[in-house]
């Protein structure tokens, strides 16, 4: 199938970028003074794996943390994995989903590795609280994203990437604040949250698959 088209969806984007939990109003990690944020389902088919390699290099300092915020049965390999490269004191596994904006909030950036659906809504979701991103290329996220400009987003594979971009994200504190504010302001404007827009949108984009026929 040489032309995919990817339906719309709705999206609650204000109630996202106007609601901060009472406890993102403290730093829910004080031990780090940079938390890079992983969140997705810890099984085999999870990335988590290449987040840990290209965070290596910032994690051997002890005010960084890879907080990695999901559960899974491949928890053990990667819990293994941050033991073998000697960063597991600085890679923190969190169980519980339930408080994830709170996250978000205290969160400095998200490293998203993963390509799926699921992890596309979680990029979406970091946009919308104001999170910079890194993450994998995907459909979605380039068509809404430019890299370099909005967030930097890398080949599903390449660890050299996300580890240079990451190093960049750590020491320059501007271009956080920047792809924060414009990741925002590209999710408030581009998605469908308003119920009979996104209808209209739905139908359309059915009708235009009809139209090609």
């Amino acid at each position: 199938i040489k032309d995919i088209g990817v339906l719309p969806k709705q999206y609650d984007i204000q109630s996202l970028i106007t609601s901060t939990p009472a406890s993102a109003s403290s730093d829910m990690f004080p031990q780090f003074s940079f938390v890079v944020l992983f969140v997705g389902a810890l099984d085999f088919e999870s990335t988590l794996f290449r987040a840990i390699d290209a965070s290596r290099s910032i994690l051997f300092s002890k005010s960084i943390g890879l907080v990695v915020l999901g559960e899974g049965s491949a928890k053990n390999e990667f819990q293994k994995r941050a033991e073998l490269l000697g960063v597991q004191e600085q890679v923190v596994f969190v169980k519980d989903q339930s408080n994830l904006l709170a996250y978000m909030h205290s969160a400095d950036i998200l490293l998203c590795t993963d390509t799926t659906e699921v992890s596309d809504e979680i990029v979406i979701k970091a946009a919308a609280c104001g999170l910079p991103i890194l993450a994998s290329e995907t459909p979605l996220r380039s068509d809404l994203f430019t890299d370099g400009v909005d967030a930097f987003l890398c080949p599903k594979e390449d660890t050299v990437c996300f580890s240079q971009k990451l190093v960049k994200f750590l020491n320059t504190n501007a271009l956080r604040l920047q792809f924060a504010t414009d990741a925002q302001e590209i999710v408030k404007t581009r998605l469908h949250e308003d119920p009979q827009a996104f209808k209209t949108a739905y139908r359309d984009s059915i009708e235009g698959v009809f139209g090609h026929q």
